[in-house]
């Protein structure tokens, strides 16, 4: 980690003018920077891409020389699974307009399918239109809810019902939640077909071959195992599904209002003020009221920015915060935090139809 103060001062000096060739040379690249700290984002995506090379096509050879074969696979994919983790992180932050003013430079950094499941296409765009909806966690509206409408739920059979029950606990999502994820979102691009002109089945059809290409240099030059690559995958998932299970939630609890008064509104976004390792792993989201205020505010600066307007962020999510991850580990890893059924009322009618949105987790 960089020091506040030397970080000042590093953005002070790539924003000054250069002297000579290395500085206009330095001048010419932090001019295409959507941030004057955006340095960090790209030496992070140098890092990430570096390391996923290292640990696919270097490490393994050492792992599986110290282990029998099945631990020094396994190893390697519980090693790799953060370095997904991050990546996924960095897609989010390419996607918001970071580090480079031009989208198609961010886009192009962010394609490579490394964690093989979603194509970045699909992400990039269930994720903006998850950010301009008002009606976030509605399941007709907001992509990424993980609520589901009577009408859906009435027509899924007990073990379909069990599966979703057990995904609304914090170990549930973890085993389930990549998978539920994954299909649901295929299922939904399937059966609509388009979307703003867009044949969606032909991105997955890409995606597959670019993920197929993928798998098969793994398999080619890799001493990783193809299964231990797919399992780190899963994982990485998995570590992703500890940010989004609490993040959101609906503005109507359960049950509110059965008293025949006016049900009360909560906080839909939440603040998790100390995130530890996983604030790094999900690249400060873990302040997602923030994140969720400012878009696309860069992913070091959202920290200074909740400390110098705390009290306002929380009056703004109605309080909806928790000191860490630990909590919501222990309060809800065998315990749902939410109903599978979505507790307000939905967009359009809740009774019958169909939810628009798919879900990625």
């Amino acid at each position: 980690m960089v020091a506040p103060d030397m970080a000042a001062g590093l953005d002070a000096d790539w924003g000054k003018a250069g002297q000579g060739e290395a500085g206009r040379a330095q001048n010419l690249l932090t001019g295409q920077f959507a941030d004057a700290g955006d340095w960090r984002t790209l030496a992070l995506i140098v890092v990430v891409y570096g390391g996923w090379g290292a640990l696919v096509f270097i490490l393994p050879s050492y792992f599986l020389e110290y282990f029998p074969a099945f631990r020094g696979a396994l190893l390697g994919a519980l090693v790799l699974a953060p370095v997904l983790t991050l990546h996924s992180s960095l897609q989010h932050e390419l996607l918001h307009g970071h580090p480079f003013r031009d989208q198609r430079f961010n886009d192009f950094l962010a394609s490579v399918p490394v964690g093989l499941f979603i194509p970045y296409s699909r992400f990039k765009a269930t994720h903006l239109r998850h950010h301009h909806d008002n009606n976030l966690c509605d399941p007709f509206d907001d992509p990424e809810s993980w609520y589901r409408a009577p009408g859906e739920w009435a027509a899924r059979g007990r073990v379909f019902r069990w599966l979703l029950t057990a995904n609304n606990c914090l170990a549930g999502r973890l085993v389930l939640g990549p998978a539920i994820g994954v299909v649901g979102l295929i299922r939904h691009d399937f059966r609509e077909g388009t979307e703003n002109g867009v044949w969606l089945p032909g991105q997955w059809l890409l995606h597959w071959v670019a993920a197929g290409a993928m798998a098969g240099l793994v398999a080619v030059y890799s001493g990783l195992p193809v299964w231990a690559y797919l399992v780190a995958c899963y994982l990485a998932m998995s570590l992703l599904m500890v940010r989004t299970f609490a993040e959101h939630q609906s503005e109507i609890a359960e049950g509110a209002g059965l008293d025949g008064g006016p049900a009360e509104r909560r906080g839909r976004s939440i603040i998790v003020e100390k995130g530890g390792i996983f604030a790094f792993l999900f690249l400060n989201n873990s302040l997602h009221q923030v994140h969720h205020a400012a878009p696309g505010l860069a992913w070091y600066r959202l920290p200074q920015r909740y400390r110098d307007n705390r009290e306002r962020f929380q009056a703004m999510n109605k309080g909806y915060t928790v000191p860490g991850y630990r909590t919501l580990f222990a309060r809800y890893m065998l315990r749902r935090k939410e109903p599978v059924l979505y507790p307000g009322a939905c967009h359009e009618p809740c009774e019958g139809g169909r939810e628009k949105s798919g879900r990625r987790g």
